[in-house]
């Protein structure tokens, strides 16, 4: 049982539980439970500032099957790449790859095509149920992309990190693919009288998958690092051994800054302009509901993302040996964490202050 928990990454499967959690909960639960908007009216010839109370309509036990859906996919391709990766692993990492030491490479593949296959399954079934089948090809694409990533594309410099990172992207917006399907349903006629949409959930989610993009992006680029001397002796191509563990610090770093650069443009130019927020205090308020949005946003950037950037940046341009690239990688899923917990900052938001979505 130890064997097959770290075959298939479990660490890794919480982060995507999370994140999706996150997602759901945190994120879209938070910013429609009051949504307001300004609305004009074409009869009085006026704005209006029009409130509303939704709830998340897509039930405890369809997002759970989703979640499942999507850790199952994962599962596979956390076992294809590790059938494909034995060699390299047994070089770089020794005792970390199972298979065909603890875990038979036939049971491996038995695992691999049940989980893939159950999670595709469920993937189309779920979409079936909301009324959009085609979204189930989500699900088949992706576990596609992870077979062909492990048999082919993960010696290719570059290609086969933007792969990893594109997939990893998809997660968090698979979550307002079916929220927003299922709050279409019940809420239609009242988006229908105002002429609005929850399709500003997908901007919101999209920043957040960007993040995901990246910082998946920058870890997989160090991951390679961390393993050029496996890498090479059994002749794969990625980038340090294509251009140069030198050259590679440079474009880990540059990715680093501009992920850092993104989240600050984001919270300090963004935040406060495109939300308007009225601040309605009382005598009855405690002390952490008179902190202002912009302040709260601006003190967690710069502890939880800001600082571990900077030491992110230190380290790799320090980093000599696989054990400096593992910490560095391990900072950087840190800073995965940090990145899905700010959903949180976000829900605080717009749970305790008036926000007018424009």
């Amino acid at each position: 049982m130890k064997a097959i928990l770290k075959l298939i990454r479990w660490p890794n499967l919480l982060i995507i539980v999370f994140a999706m959690s996150a997602m759901h909960y945190a994120l879209i639960g938070g910013m429609i439970k009051h949504y307001t908007i300004q609305h004009y009216s074409f009869l009085r010839k006026e704005f209006q500032i029009l409130s509303f109370n939704f709830e998340l309509q897509y039930n405890h036990l369809g997002f759970g099957l989703l979640v499942l859906s999507v850790v199952l996919v994962a599962i596979g391709g956390y076992i294809i790449n590790d059938i494909f990766d034995r060699k390299s692993d047994a070089l770089n990492k020794k005792k970390r790859n199972m298979v065909g030491t603890e875990i038979s490479e036939k049971l491996a593949y038995l695992l691999y095509i049940s989980s893939t296959f159950a999670g595709v399954i469920l993937g189309f079934f779920l979409s079936y149920q909301l009324g959009v089948w085609q979204i189930g090809f989500i699900f088949a694409l992706t576990a596609g992309l992870l077979y062909f990533y492990s048999a082919d594309y993960q010696s290719v410099p570059v290609l086969g990190n933007f792969f990893v990172a594109i997939m990893l992207a998809i997660v968090p917006m698979l979550v307002p693919a079916f929220d927003i399907l299922a709050l279409n349903k019940v809420y239609k006629p009242t988006l229908l009288n105002y002429g609005f949409t929850f399709n500003f959930l997908w901007y919101w989610t999209g920043g957040f998958a960007f993040f995901a993009f990246l910082s998946s992006f920058i870890r997989e680029i160090i991951k390679d690092t961390q393993d050029f001397e496996g890498d090479k002796a059994i002749g794969q191509n990625t980038l340090p051994i294509f251009i140069g563990t030198t050259y590679t610090k440079v474009i880990i770093i540059s990715l680093s800054i501009l992920l850092l650069s993104c989240v600050l443009v984001l919270n300090y130019v963004y935040f406060p302009e495109h939300l308007m927020v009225k601040y309605n205090y009382s005598p009855e308020d405690v002390w952490w509901q008179k902190i202002s949005p912009s302040m709260l946003s601006g003190l967690y950037i710069w502890l939880f993302i800001v600082l571990p950037s900077i030491l992110l940046i230190y380290v790799v341009w320090r980093a000599d040996n696989a054990k400096d690239y593992h910490f560095a990688s391990a900072l950087v899923k840190l800073l995965m964490i940090f990145g899905i917990s700010y959903t949180f900052i976000i829900a605080f938001t717009f749970l305790n202050f008036q926000i007018l979505i424009q």
